[in-house]
């Protein structure tokens, strides 16, 4: 084949604008020994298309058979992948939701605080003396009572004894 002849084919080839029996002869002739210098940097494009005729049957049903394991893993990670996630995801939901109520907690205790104590706690001073001695002589009752059952309580067990 002369040099013009294959140069034209080679350019054809590369915009795609071959036919299969020009792309045989582009093949045939890089495949002989005798490849002109000028087109010496083609060789090894066009001798693995060349190899890529030899193309058996019996490879092409072991590259299927390898191609459908790598599928099979990868839906197997996939699957391993979209369960860890949707667990982790009911890990934050579960956290934040405990998070939240002990907030609630801690703010319905506080704010229930706040309440027993302004009920809870007496007045300090008084304006009249009379009524101050009405509330001293009322906590010292209370006080008095509250020793005398434990004193009581006390008692019954020692007789018990």
């Amino acid at each position: 084949m002369d040099k013009e002849t294959l140069k034209t084919l080679v350019d054809r080839y590369f915009d795609g604008r071959t036919t299969e029996e020009e792309e045989r002869q582009i093949a045939r002739y890089f495949a002989s020994v005798s490849v002109d210098a000028d087109f010496a940097e083609y060789v090894p494009y066009f001798s693995a298309m060349r190899a890529g005729d030899v193309f058996q049957e019996s490879d092409a049903r072991e590259l299927e058979r390898r191609l459908g394991q790598q599928i099979d893993s990868w839906n197997k990670i996939e699957k391993r992948t979209a369960r860890s996630a949707r667990h982790m995801s009911m890990k934050w939901i579960a956290g934040i939701a405990a998070a939240m109520a002990v907030v609630f907690i801690m703010a319905y205790a506080a704010i229930r605080e706040d309440r027993t104590l302004a009920v809870a706690t007496p007045q300090d001073t008084f304006d009249n003396p009379e009524d101050a001695y009405r509330e001293a002589e009322r906590a010292l009752i209370t006080f008095s009572e509250a020793i005398n059952e434990g004193l009581n309580k006390i008692t019954e067990k020692e007789e018990k004894k």
